[in-house]
């Protein structure tokens, strides 16, 4: 992919067509697509996207380390051909031909339907195929008329999808200020600068005259900065020299006002909180970080939603903000980790980051299994029911105590359902509506309360399994 980069910056028409003939194949298809991203490769990145039709696109279920923005184009790519296909194969299945009357055998439908819905497009192709093989007749030629159209259709939706598929590259850089006039940005009135010697100039193009005394004590980047000739492009103000840096003017005036002996000024964002961090980490700022973290932790209201976990965590990564990074990723396990959930966000991610967070969320499941799966294999099944409220339960044979029936069958169906789905929210209440809940005279707990109210159980349950979000 490197080489028909390069190939193609230059306009090598031999080299391209040497390099060209098909190395893209089923078990390479998201590495292909991936470098085929990273590379600028357009026609290569529409080659590989197809192949990855073969596959059910999941994020947890992605093995391969792709950024996230490359991982969210190509999900909207399967979004365009599913949607080109609802649209385009209602049409084929009115025209398809049936020897047994007008319209089109029963399984035809029901195959034309569960390719509109299947992101696996040619894995049903090729088991029909297959059986196509042993048929004969005026049903074989029937059938052939029928795969020709189905191709051209699938073709066609695939192609209308790619003329949306955009080659990101890896240019992430922010957005580009210059040529923009400076402009003085206010600070506190109570901040005396009277006595400035620099000029820190914001990635906006704001100007803050700050010490340099003050700064480089707090910063020994900035301390290196000041020790460095500046460059005469920057220019003066109030003859005085001008040090450009790549925050922008509220992040900068966040980190002066915490720097001085004035009151602090944060965020109301946690996006933006994160962004100090990360300015603040950058340049060294040890006691600005901690002093962050201490303004955030005091504040009345959680600062973090959960349902904005996904998205803390990807920006937290990205300047590998590891407390920041550690809440986030245990606030995550309340929620599934799907595309639909993620949307935009997901660009956010760099692969190292997605792939950390997915294989975390593994391991919380299957620490969750393994203490489901250890519960239940020292209190096994009985008819006896035992008092809900945590009463002495009559004891088995051996000593153990005894699980009613509903609850062993309850916490088996989780394990089942933790194994074969780990999208799913892992931090939830595990009970839930049973039969059994009406078959019991012989406690009054229950008798007085349903399952889905039991809030005692539900808090007991959550805090012994968070444990597993903090390893």
């Amino acid at each position: 992919m490197e080489l028909l980069s390069v190939a193609q910056k230059y306009e090598m028409s031999s080299v391209i067509d040497h390099i060209h003939p098909p190395f893209i194949h089923r078990e390479n298809a998201f590495l292909a697509y991936s470098l085929a991203q990273k590379y600028g490769l357009r026609h290569e990145a529409i080659q590989a996207a197809r192949f990855t039709l073969k596959f059910t696109l999941t994020i947890e279920k992605f093995e391969d380390v792709m950024p996230g923005a490359y991982l969210h184009e190509l999900w909207k790519y399967h979004q365009r051909v599913q949607a080109w296909l609802k649209f385009e194969l209602p049409s084929l299945r009115c025209r398809t031909p049936n020897q047994y009357g007008s319209g089109p055998p029963y399984w035809v439908r029901l195959y034309i339907m569960s390719i509109s819905e299947s992101p696996s497009l040619f894995d049903p192709i090729e088991f029909q195929m297959a059986l196509m093989r042993h048929t004969t007749g005026t049903v074989t030629e029937t059938m052939r008329t029928f795969w020709t159209t189905l191709t051209v259709v699938v073709h066609r939706s695939m192609e209308k999808a790619e003329s949306g598929l955009s080659v990101l590259g890896t240019d992430t850089s922010p957005q580009n200020h210059v040529g923009l006039p400076a402009v003085s940005f206010p600070l506190p009135e109570c901040l005396d600068i009277s006595e400035a010697d620099v000029v820190v100039r914001s990635s906006d193009r704001a100007d803050f005259l700050v010490h340099k005394a003050i700064l480089a004590s707090s910063s020994p980047v900035f301390r290196d900065m000041f020790s460095l000739p500046q460059s005469p492009n920057n220019g003066t103000v109030d003859e005085l020299a001008v040090v450009e840096i790549s925050e922008d003017a509220e992040l900068v005036r966040c980190l002066i006002t915490i720097l001085y002996p004035i009151p602090s000024e944060i965020p109301a964002s946690y996006d933006r909180i994160l962004a100090l961090l990360a300015a603040a980490q950058k340049y060294d700022m040890g006691a600005v970080q901690s002093s962050i973290r201490g303004e955030v932790a005091h504040r009345q209201s959680p600062i973090l939603d959960g349902a904005q976990a996904f998205r803390a965590y990807a920006i937290a990564s990205r300047s590998k903000l590891i407390p920041e990074m550690n809440v986030a990723a245990a606030l995550t396990l309340d929620y599934p980790m799907t595309f639909e959930h993620l949307g935009d966000d997901l660009r956010l991610f760099e692969g190292w980051a997605l792939h950390e967070l997915s294989n975390f969320r593994k391991s919380c499941r299957d620490h969750l299994v393994s203490c489901f799966e250890s519960f239940l294999a020292l209190n096994g099944p009985s008819k006896i029911w035992v008092d809900c409220r945590g009463s002495k339960a009559k004891p088995l044979t051996k000593g153990a105590p005894a699980l009613p029936t509903w609850v062993h069958d309850l916490f088996s169906q989780q394990i089942e359902e933790l194994k074969q789905d780990f999208t799913r929210p892992l931090i939830q209440p595990v009970y839930r509506s049973h039969a059994a809940w009406g078959f019991s005279g012989t406690c009054t707990f229950c008798l007085e309360r349903h399952a889905t109210n039991g809030e005692d159980y539900r808090a007991q349950l959550e805090q012994d399994n968070r444990p597993c979000s903090g390893e």
